[in-house]
């Protein structure tokens, strides 16, 4: 299989276009004892279980991915999210797969600065992530040197090399992501020790479906403090042929099917999810990005996209308001998804961090805008 003039990426490259998977366990067949391979071998060895290692973890991704759509899992995924904002999507992904009921996660060495250690049933076990390998560079002579051996020994093409050499002239530092290598974390079930700190929860402000002119009214008042106004239609205006609503970009407005709507009244539960989902493409997929944390740049353009982002916000939203709209959001979420795993990765990743964000801020300022209308409506029945 070999050939010794070969690099050890190309090397290694051989082993997995041949055997795939099994490329590392074929090359520990073929070579000596690790500690007697030569430099060149261990690199191979390296690069082969960095490619298992590797395929392992991207087969979890899809999986849970293939998990976050199966029905009633959307919404577990968003919130699940919701705790592990400072991981990446992949690793939280991952984590979601091997330990759906995580809350809290960190590695051996933190939860012992917190004051907890590993239950022994656990200890090496665990919840494997991915930690990129960097490695800094504030010498430019040092940042050549690294990238003319990556070059020589067929790890970068002069084109990738280039394009760090031009990055690091525009600064005075550069990290480069050297690979990736795969630790382990343990969520907070899998330890013990001292008394975590616990988050205040929200306030709970009692709402349900008897307050429905409440919620409706607030959720106006947040869509009209960012200059579009939300209507409720009694009758088709010539857009609602087949759809319960729709967000006017070019007009600057809402426009929902009301629980009246001529011929087909509808129920209050699926007007507040019709406003919400509306509500969410007038701040994510208008002329403006309303959506504070966004960049306007990251503005989704396919239909489904918008779509994806436009209900897993709604979704959201109706379980903060304080009901579940997920028996209608999981068919219509499907009607919009590719065939494929690989597709489905992308559509998830592109849409989680804004469907959260854009929640979130509906959220608060749903709240506050909750408050006002009871209020006002509490001091008008006294008066």
């Amino acid at each position: 299989m070999e050939n010794l003039k070969d690099s050890p990426k190309e090397i290694a490259q051989a082993y997995i276009d041949a055997y795939g998977k099994d490329a590392l366990e074929r090359f520990k067949e073929e070579s000596a004892d690790y500690k007697k391979m030569s430099k060149d071998e261990r690199q191979v060895y390296g690069i082969l279980n960095s490619f298992v290692k590797h395929e392992e973890f991207t087969e979890r991704l899809k999986e849970g991915v293939d998990k976050v759509f199966a029905d009633g899992k959307f919404k577990e995924w968003l919130n699940f999210s919701k705790k592990f904002s400072t991981y990446s999507f992949n690793n939280c992904i991952n984590i979601f797969v091997q330990c759906p009921n995580a809350s809290m996660v960190a590695g051996a060495t933190k939860w012992k600065e917190l004051g907890r250690t590993i239950l022994p049933e656990h200890f090496g076990k665990g919840i494997t992530i991915s930690v990129p390998n960097l490695r800094e560079f504030t010498d430019e002579e040092k940042l050549e040197d690294y990238l003319a051996k990556q070059v020589a020994m067929g790890y970068l093409s002069d084109d990738e090399a280039d394009k760090y050499r031009e990055a690091f002239s525009e600064g005075e530092c550069m990290k480069i992501i050297t690979g990736f290598s795969y630790a382990k974390v343990y969520d907070v079930s899998m330890t013990t020790g001292k008394e975590l700190p616990k988050n205040e929860a929200r306030e709970n402000l009692n709402l349900c479906l008897d307050d429905f002119d409440n919620i409706i009214k607030a959720l106006c008042e947040v869509s009209r403090e960012n200059n579009v106004p939300i209507t409720y239609a009694q009758k088709n205006d010539g857009r609602l042929d087949n759809a319960n609503g729709y967000f006017s970009a070019a007009e600057n407005k809402i426009v929902v099917r009301g629980c009246d709507y001529e011929g087909e009244p509808r129920s209050q539960a699926d007007v507040v999810r019709t406003t919400a989902h509306e509500m969410a493409h007038s701040m994510l997929h208008g002329d403006e990005m309303l959506t504070a944390g966004v960049d306007s740049s990251d503005k989704a353009f396919s239909v489904s996209d918008k779509e994806i982002e436009a209900e897993g916000t709604a979704l959201l939203v109706c379980e903060h308001i304080g009901f579940d709209s997920g028996a209608n959001t999981y068919g219509y979420l499907a009607s919009y998804l590719p065939e494929k795993t690989e597709d489905r990765v992308e559509v998830l990743k592109r849409a989680t961090d804004k469907i959260l964000k854009c929640s979130a801020e509906i959220n608060a300022r749903f709240d506050e805008a909750y408050k006002n209308v009871t209020t006002q409506r509490l001091e008008s029945a006294i008066a």
